[in-house]
């Protein structure tokens, strides 16, 4: 039971030592994400697009 309760605080004392993002940080990151993942998804939906063209031809 000592090996326990010695994890667990070490655990606390890692945590204590942890620099966390601020808020506006992370409100910002959030939002490159999002940008960066609508931009992905629109570049694979026209490749998609132009793919599905291309192969209708030659079907």
């Amino acid at each position: 039971m000592s090996n326990v309760i010695k994890f667990f605080k070490s655990v606390y004392a890692e945590l204590d030592r942890i620099s966390w993002a601020s808020k506006r940080d992370v409100a910002g990151f959030t939002v490159v994400v999002l940008v960066l993942v609508v931009m992905v998804s629109f570049f694979i939906m026209v490749v998609d697009l132009i793919i599905s063209k291309i192969v209708g031809i030659f079907i």
